[in-house]
């Protein structure tokens, strides 16, 4: 269990500060993220994934709406093409998500009595951790489209949090920390969003 050792690290930013640090953030490409029919009329959808950096896993995982993890597989592979079989499923509306380091991409299929139907909601959750040792200044920014709530943590090496940020539902966030305070060592920085977790190790 970690323990709670809160550090008051204070935010350094600035309302003109932030806009220019999103200005141009959301619209970063990220590894492609396709989902389409196997073959009309077939209860099937092609997963393929491109672009993917090859030294960074990726986890590729389908979800029913309520959240439930229904196939879940992890690569490394530049490009990635999987079969899904939905005939066996019910009914409704299913989440593909691709979980990379800097985000999430996601699509959604809808099975009725029609078949499949691919829908592109534009939803993805992307983010950066920035460290400048210098001045000692953390910069954190994401996007968030995906409706979810979530938590920026700060872990010591021994797993203490020594700052914790919980409950954000901005769609659009950019703040730099000061981590003067902190002692010499190794911190992990987190951002965790719904099943989604992306940490960064930084040395002060």
């Amino acid at each position: 269990m970690m323990n709670q050792v809160k550090m008051n690290i204070g935010k350094v930013i600035s309302m003109l500060t932030l806009m220019l640090l999103l200005q141009g953030y959301t619209a970063q490409a990220q590894t492609s993220l396709q989902v389409e029919l196997y073959k009309p009329g077939a209860a099937i959808a092609r997963i393929q994934v491109a672009g993917a950096p090859s030294a960074e896993p990726m986890t590729i995982r389908v979800k029913s709406a309520e959240g439930y993890t229904l196939y879940k597989d992890k690569s490394t592979a530049e490009r990635y093409v999987k079969l899904i079989n939905f005939e066996n499923l019910a009914k409704g509306t299913y989440l593909v998500d691709l979980e990379q380091g800097q985000g999430v991409s996601r699509k959604v299929v809808v099975k009725d009595d029609a078949g499949l139907t691919i829908q592109d909601g534009g939803s993805y959750f992307h983010n950066s951790i920035t460290f400048q040792d210098a001045d000692k200044k953390l910069l954190v920014r994401f996007s968030n489209k995906l409706d979810q709530q979530v938590t920026i943590r700060i872990v010591d090496r021994q797993g203490n949090i020594v700052h914790e940020e919980s409950n954000i539902k901005a769609n659009a966030y950019a703040n730099k920390f000061n981590l003067a305070g902190l002692q010499h060592g190794t911190y992990k920085v987190s951002l965790i969003s719904g099943s989604y977790s992306s940490t960064k190790s930084i040395r002060i």
